[in-house]
C-alpha cells in the first residue's frame, strides 16, 4: 500500500473516525506482491470493507492486467 507523506498535524481532539469513513463503494485496488500469503492478506482487508481487489505477483503481471 502507498501512503503519501504529510506534514499536517493530527488533532487528537477529533478522535478516531467511524468505520463508515473507511468503507469503500466497490472501488478497485490492485495488490502487487511476489509472496502469495502477503497478497491474500492484503486483499482480505480491503475486500472486507467494500473494495474490489485483484492481486498479481509481479510488476509485469500488473501492467498486463491493466492493459
Amino acid at each position: 500500500m502507498y501512503f503519501s507523506i504529510t506534514r499536517d498535524e493530527i488533532s487528537l481532539e477529533s478522535g478516531p473516525l467511524a468505520i463508515q469513513a473507511y468503507k469503500g463503494n466497490g472501488e478497485s485496488i490492485l495488490v502487487v506482491d511476489d509472496i502469495e500469503n502477503q497478497r491474500e492478506i492484503m486483499r482480505q482487508v480491503p475486500d472486507s470493507i467494500g473494495y474490489n481487489t485483484k492481486a498479481v505477483s509481479s510488476g509485469e503481471e500488473a501492467v498486463e492486467y491493466l492493459e
